[in-house]
């Protein structure tokens, strides 16, 4: 069957689109609306069959009409492109924080290096100065104490076990001038009798001089005996370099002598002992007395260069 108006003269039923209806919905009210037109080559229907038409057309329309009306599509109609594009809610940003500055790294400080060699024994300086000051473990003081140390007991290092040294420096200390002994022949003896230089007179006897430096010291050995430097006082110097110059040579000839008497001993010992142990005891005690005799002809030298020294000095005062 099909329809005609000045818009499709000749269209199928079903094939002429209605607005907001389906195919299907079309098709059904077209065969409706087309019962319901009089055709003018068929018989004329009575005005009751119209009604009735246009009354099914009605509940037809009614009852499709509900489906219908327009619905949106799932989701607002958006691609899910444009889905996450138009999220712009600043709420849920995250909340600003401060980015903080990096801190600068402090300067490793460079640790001093270890010295080429180790003494075998500890050693502690004290110091006491004006003031209540102390040298700093980096002063040129306080390294020339301890190298000089270490210098002078260099052939006493396997009997020592701690060298414990406290100077303290008194501003107005004074201590009294002891006179020159008289000098030993045998070091006049290396000098011509033209050569000998006068010594110029240094006072009296009991004329005090400032000495504010006092050094005490005290060297415990591996036999759990000590060397101590006794009355400090006495050995009071007026500079840092013969404080320490006079220290080390009464601590060397303190431990010489300790040195000498653990000899002794050992080769009393060695005497009662089994004659198989004598032969190493007597090597071992016979090269101990050779290093000794070898520091007794080096400090003796020193006093003679000593002395020949000062005279020249006072000479040249």
């Amino acid at each position: 069957m099909t329809i005609g108006n000045k818009f499709y003269p000749s269209l199928p039923i079903g094939a002429m689109p209605i607005a907001g209806f389906s195919t299907y919905q079309s098709g059904v009210v077209q065969r409706i609306f087309a019962d319901s037109i009089q055709n003018p080559m068929a018989p004329r229907r009575s005005s009751t069959g119209r009604g009735l038409s246009l009354m099914v057309l009605s509940a037809v329309i009614a009852l499709f009409g509900r489906g219908w009306t327009y619905t949106a599509p799932m989701g607002g109609g958006l691609t899910r492109k444009q889905k996450h594009g138009s999220i712009q809610n600043k709420d849920k940003l995250e909340g600003v924080y401060e980015v903080q500055d990096e801190e600068e790294e402090p300067e490793m400080l460079e640790k001093p290096p270890m010295p080429e060699r180790r003494v075998p024994y500890s050693m502690h300086i004290v110091t006491q100065l004006p003031q209540h000051k102390h040298l700093h473990e980096e002063s040129n003081a306080r390294h020339y104490i301890e190298e000089k140390l270490v210098l002078s007991l260099e052939n006493f290092e396997d009997l020592i076990r701690h060298v414990e040294v406290n100077l303290q420096v008194s501003e107005n200390f004074h201590r009294e001038k002891r006179p020159e002994k008289a000098k030993a022949k045998g070091d006049l003896a290396e000098i011509a009798e033209d050569d000998v230089l006068p010594v110029a007179p240094e006072g009296a006897a009991g004329h005090k001089m400032l000495t504010p430096y006092i050094f005490k010291a005290t060297v415990t050995l591996t036999n759990h005996h000590k060397v101590t430097l006794s009355n400090p006082e006495k050995h009071a110097q007026p500079t840092l370099t013969e404080a320490v110059d006079h220290m080390v040579d009464v601590l060397r000839k303190s431990l010489r002598e300790e040195k000498n008497r653990m000899i002794a001993s050992r080769r009393k010992a060695a005497e009662k002992a089994l004659p198989d142990e004598i032969d190493d005891d007597i090597d071992s005690f016979n090269k101990e007395m050779a290093d000794g005799l070898v520091e007794a002809e080096a400090s003796a030298k020193d006093a003679a260069e000593e002395a020949m020294y000062q005279r020249i000095e006072a000479s040249q005062k």
